[in-house]
């Protein structure tokens, strides 16, 4: 049987709140779950990004019109 391996982790928004997540996943014939774990870094490191990102973008927009 085929199976698959994956791991996640949660991007979060100013208060902590869990709003996305950013995840590997493969078919156990080619990614094992060593693999993935070595991953976590980069996983993180993408998941703080989107974090800083998700805070920008929702934050209001400077009003020119006004």
């Amino acid at each position: 049987a085929l199976g698959i391996v994956a791991v996640a982790v949660p991007v979060r928004d100013e208060k902590g709140r869990v709003v996305a997540g950013v995840a590997i996943q493969g078919a156990e014939s080619r990614l094992n779950i060593e693999s993935c774990l070595k991953m976590l870094p980069a996983l993180n490191r993408s998941a703080e990004k989107l974090s800083k990102l998700w805070k920008l973008a929702s934050e209001p927009a400077d009003d020119d019109a006004g």
